[in-house]
């Protein structure tokens, strides 16, 4: 409808906060949820502080800080020390430099780097003393069930 409200000062109560989905929805398929008193309240008013209203990345520094934090947050496969060592060893090093990832695809480069270990003249070539031969492994025999 094109109305809203400005506050000047963060609000101190949520008028919203008692209504659950099924009273603000006009839909039968959620007679059989629970109240939204039942869920956890997930997302909370953030707390604004002087430091808040002249930094909106806060509580990080910079964008950067919170770009890698918002980064990581969002991906459940890395570590907080995989993060660690992509600053350490990646980011932070002397000859990092932003404009080589312009066009940047981890998938065009993988693509790179298979079609590069497949021929023989780069992948171990002899003239840097690697060679090649077949070795033997034995192994225990399978054990019957």
């Amino acid at each position: 409808m094109g109305l809203y409200r400005s506050y000047t000062t963060h609000p101190s109560i949520d008028p919203d906060d008692g209504i659950a989905l099924a009273d603000a929805c006009d839909t039968t398929g959620f007679s059989s949820l629970p109240s939204s008193s039942t869920y956890p309240k997930v997302l909370e008013f953030p707390s604004f502080t002087p430091s808040t209203l002249t930094n909106p990345f806060a509580p990080f520094p910079n964008p950067t800080i919170f770009h890698l934090i918002n980064w990581w947050l969002g991906n459940s496969t890395k570590s907080a020390p995989d993060l660690d060592r992509l600053v350490q060893d990646v980011l932070l090093q002397k000859d990092f430099d932003q404009s080589h990832l312009l066009g940047f695809w981890c998938s065009h480069k993988a693509d790179q780097l298979d079609k590069y270990t497949k021929d023989p003249n780069n992948a171990m070539p002899s003239s840097k003393g690697w060679k090649e031969s077949v070795v033997k492994i034995r192994l225990p025999p399978e054990c019957a069930t």
